[in-house]
């Protein structure tokens, strides 16, 4: 597939404490994806629509709401997803056909009004902490609870088979604070175990982030 590049999604996220001690806290999050809608549906030189994986936006907006327990070096967290719009995607594979891409296109699943499924993640962390670095070791598990759905050549809304079920993700990560509010942190996630169809364009081998935290 032609290669592309623009501005991603913006991820906020507010935790509350419902209960701190010595020993644990037990913390609330409710955050949201808001998908950048600036960026324009990455295209090839013949305008055809590219699927998700090579977009720099997923195209939804999401809800997150979790609860976790935080213990000094143990982390154990549950959330819930849920996608609020259809994606405006419109890459069908069969359009591609004649194209020099056109076995590489073959490869992935329509995203053509993909309506996301709801997911249900699972986040265990062990933690090694330092006087201002840190490290973690963690696994983490997303369960697609509902199918995919996305719009057939007719126009029709149709569920695609086998977008339910389990990934799971390793996470190797660090952060290093300058002080209370400021710090760096770096992460790298290989993907272990992946659902037969991913529309969405989820499913990357690897992923590595380099991100600046402000706590207010």
């Amino acid at each position: 597939m032609p290669t592309s590049k623009g501005f991603g999604d913006t991820f906020l996220s507010l935790t509350h404490s419902l209960v701190a001690n010595y020993d644990y806290q037990i913390n609330a999050t409710v955050g949201a994806k808001i998908y950048n809608r600036w960026t324009e549906e990455k295209k090839s030189e013949e305008g055809l629509s590219m699927p998700l994986y090579q977009q720099p936006t997923f195209g939804s907006d999401d809800v997150i709401v979790g609860i976790s327990l935080a213990k000094p070096s143990f982390l154990l967290a549950v959330g819930y997803q849920r996608s609020l719009n259809r994606i405006r995607n419109r890459f069908r594979p069969e359009e591609w056909e004649g194209t020099s891409f056109e076995k590489i296109a073959n490869g992935y699943t329509t995203s053509a009004g993909l309506e996301r499924g709801d997911d249900l993640m699972l986040r265990m962390e062990k933690n090694f902490r330092f006087h201002r670095l840190s490290f973690y070791v963690a696994s983490l598990n997303v369960f697609r609870l509902t199918k995919d759905k996305t719009l057939n050549s007719e126009g029709e809304r149709v569920a695609i088979d086998n977008t339910q079920g389990l990934a799971s993700n390793i996470i190797l990560g660090g952060r290093y604070r300058f002080n209370v509010k400021n710090s760096i942190k770096l992460l790298w996630s290989y993907n272990v175990l992946q659902r037969e169809v991913n529309p969405d364009g989820l499913d990357r081998d690897h992923v590595a982030q380099l991100s600046y935290e402000y706590r207010f």
